[in-house]
């Protein structure tokens, strides 16, 4: 009898806390799986990566430079409909005109 690797299967899988675990769960399910295949797996699915710099600036939003106050530099400002007011000084401006 041949078993169907369903979504929810995989799902379990990668909740699977050892590589025993993880092939133990195959066994049950009737799927042959190799110490190997299961460390692989396993690693793949519990192993962090680390960003590299560039890809921490992507997602931070430090691509571009950031919108300070004409009045005193600071960044911590409240930006509303392309208004913006300082937190600091208080100034409001339009930070995206030319």
């Amino acid at each position: 009898m041949e078993h169907k690797i369903t979504p929810e299967l995989i799902e379990q899988a990668k909740k699977a806390e050892s590589v025993e675990a993880l092939l133990a769960l195959a066994k049950e399910n009737g799927i042959g799986m190799t110490e190997e295949a299961a460390e692989k797996l396993f690693n793949e699915w519990h192993t962090t990566k680390e960003l590299t710099d560039e890809e921490l600036d992507s997602v931070a939003g430090g691509c571009c430079d950031p919108i300070t106050c004409p009045n005193c530099g600071g960044t911590a400002l409240d930006i509303y409909r392309n208004v913006a007011k300082c937190r600091r000084c208080g100034k409001i401006f339009i930070p995206f005109a030319d």
